[in-house]
């Protein structure tokens, strides 16, 4: 739960987000509030990228251009 202390008054950010989540208030922006407020913050997707890039790039493929790795890390992170 985000908790905001402003002048002297507590507030649940994700509670006052979920009351604008209404037709005459912000509903899109809401949705966006609560998916970026909601969860934590993780570097898990930063190490797997690490991994992929270490496996792409091992002793045997060491000749491939610059290009070719970034276009094959691209590739691995935007597939299922």
């Amino acid at each position: 739960m985000r908790v905001l202390s402003l002048l002297g008054r507590t507030v649940d950010v994700l509670a006052w987000w979920k009351a604008k989540d209404c037709p005459g208030g912000l509903p899109v922006l809401a949705r966006m509030a609560r998916q970026y407020l909601g969860r934590p913050a993780s570097s898990a997707g930063v190490e797997r990228m690490f991994s992929k890039a270490g496996k792409l790039y091992d002793d045997a493929k060491k000749r491939q251009d610059q290009e070719t790795l970034e276009a094959a890390l691209f590739a691995a992170a935007n597939t299922k």
